[in-house]
C-alpha cells in the first residue's frame, strides 16, 4: 500500500485535485488572518488584504500535505495491535 503512494498521480488528476484544493487554501488562509485580526476577503485563490493581494500557488493546495498525512495514517494502521475497525478509522 505505501508503494502504491510512492508513484505520482498523472498530471491531469493533479491538476483537477489542485484546482479544487487551492480556494479551500485560500478560505483556511482568510480565516487565519481574520482570527488574527487583519480584515481579509477571498477571491478565489487570491486573499484580499487591507493594502496587499496575496496569491495562493499551486504548491500550497494542500496535496502533497494530503498524501503525506495519508501514508503515514496507513503506515500506523499496519502497525498498529488495534482492532481492524479502529484501524479503519484511523486512515479514514
Amino acid at each position: 500500500v505505501l508503494m502504491a503512494m510512492l508513484i505520482p498521480l498523472p498530471e491531469r488528476l493533479e491538476n483537477s485535485l489542485q484546482s479544487r484544493l487551492l480556494p479551500v487554501a485560500a478560505s483556511i488562509s482568510c480565516y487565519g488572518l481574520e482570527t488574527a485580526g487583519f480584515p481579509a476577503v477571498v477571491d478565489g485563490q487570491r486573499v484580499q488584504l487591507e493594502r496587499v493581494e496575496l496569491m495562493i500557488q499551486e504548491e500550497c493546495s494542500g496535496l502533497r500535505s494530503g498524501t503525506v498525512s495519508l501514508a503515514l495514517a496507513c503506515f500506523l494502521a499496519m502497525i498498529s495491535t488495534m482492532p481492524p475497525a479502529p484501524r479503519l478509522m484511523l486512515v479514514l
